[in-house]
């Protein structure tokens, strides 16, 4: 069976079991509202969430159905949701952040009324190295072979990040402009000693690696994270369970970029409530077939550490559930 195929099996059993235990009868039986939401490319990771967050919805708000559309990315899903086109649109933080505060790609273009309703998945900064090396922390990689993301993606200008943190340059050690596979690939092949993936967790090319028994997960210090993360609203600080990958034995301390809900200040304070108790109440049904979405599980991920402001109506949510406390 393919994980697609699974996927899909997982969701359709959970929806069966959520919508009599976790759904709210409609009183008024009145007519269904449709809701958009913008994503990003069909069948992308920001897509499979958005589906299922269209999902936890639909099938737990009365009255509401939200349909997803692909889109050309988090700064476009952001113009169609004030241009009308779109109701919500998932995004990451840092673009999120932009939007808000008209910084960056978003420079002189700012949207005050940008806001979110939750966080729905991280993208994880993730560092692996072969077990037998010993090693388990980041900062251990100085002076060894690295593959540190293609020339120009997130995850390479994540790395140059990290290592303005640690101290690792081209003069102490040999970095290579390889993308996760390619990375894995150098590790099997023994000229690179450590691969790092900012991008969803778990990392389909490290499950495999994992299970092959032969790497190690490495951890940031928490002083690393505090100057990784200063400076830097769009990140927060995340553990990744032990257990996530096969034969990982201990818990990793790293950082993400989390991916949120987002909607306008304007949507309607108790619909935006609704859809907040939706994603916690059935949040992890209809995401089960998603591992990358487990953080959504935990209210401190969902509701915390969130570079723009909640929607007032998420706000209230939160509070009379005793986020905050």
């Amino acid at each position: 069976m393919n994980r697609r195929h699974a996927r899909s099996l997982i969701l359709i059993a959970a929806a069966s079991g959520v919508l009599t235990a976790c759904s709210k009868p409609d009183p008024g039986m009145g007519e269904t509202r449709k809701l958009i939401m913008g994503t990003f490319t069909e069948d992308s990771v920001t897509d499979r969430a958005g589906k299922a967050v269209a999902a936890t919805i639909s099938n737990t708000v009365p009255g509401v159905y939200v349909e997803t559309w692909p889109s050309k990315g988090a700064y476009m899903n952001i113009e169609h949701l004030f241009d009308g086109t779109y109701d919500l649109v998932i995004v990451p933080a840092g673009a999120a952040y932009e939007a808000y505060t008209g910084t960056g790609a978003c420079e002189g273009e700012k949207k005050e009324k940008l806001r979110a309703v939750a966080a729905c998945y991280p993208i994880v900064s993730t560092w692996i190295s072969p077990k037998k090396l010993g090693l388990s922390k980041v900062q251990e990689l100085k002076g060894h072979p690295l593959a540190v993301g293609n020339e120009g993606s997130e995850t390479a200008k994540v790395s140059g990040e990290v290592f303005d943190v640690l101290g690792i340059d081209k003069e102490n050690t040999e970095i290579w402009y390889y993308g996760i596979q390619g990375g894995a690939d150098g590790v099997r092949d023994q000229w690179a000693d450590g691969i790092h993936a900012f991008t969803e967790s778990p990392v389909p090319v490290y499950q495999e690696l994992a299970a092959e028994d032969g790497i190690r997960f490495l951890s940031y210090t928490d002083e690393e994270l505090d100057e990784i993360l200063d400076g830097h609203p769009e990140y927060s600080k995340i553990k990744v369970p032990a257990g996530t990958y096969e034969n990982q034995d201990d818990e990793v301390g790293t950082f993400c970029e989390k991916v949120l809900v987002c909607v306008s200040a304007d949507m309607d304070e108790d619909l935006v409530h609704e859809i907040a108790w939706a994603l916690e109440v059935n949040g992890p049904v209809y995401t089960a077939g998603e591992p990358f979405m487990r953080a959504m599980d935990d209210r401190e991920f969902r509701a915390s550490e969130i570079p723009i402001p909640l929607h007032d109506g998420a706000k209230r949510y939160y509070e009379e559930q005793g986020y905050f406390k």
